[in-house]
């Protein structure tokens, strides 16, 4: 489901070091997580998200510990098949 994810991070690239300095540390979040988090996305917030931009949203949903934190999730990406979404034509 989020197979947007699955490109090389290039370590010249300025996202590698913004990476680097801000990022403590990287959650795996399991398919059904990301499966739950694009359904949950649309059906109470009405957003249209793949799987690669609802992942961060998966994480929560996995048990990531954020009691007494700000968090801040971006999601993004529509590019999802509609089949998949569970909308045909």
């Amino acid at each position: 489901l989020a197979d947007g994810l699955a490109g090389n991070m290039d370590p010249e690239s300025i996202t590698f070091d913004l990476v680097r300095r801000h990022v403590g540390r990287a959650v795996l979040a399991p398919e059904s997580a990301i499966a739950d988090a694009i359904r949950g996305l649309f059906e109470r917030e009405r957003i249209v998200a793949e799987g690669a931009g609802a992942t961060a949203v998966a994480g929560l949903l996995s048990g990531l510990p954020v009691a007494g934190r700000n968090v801040a999730v971006v999601v993004s990406g529509g590019n999802i098949d509609m089949d998949r979404l569970g909308i045909h034509r």
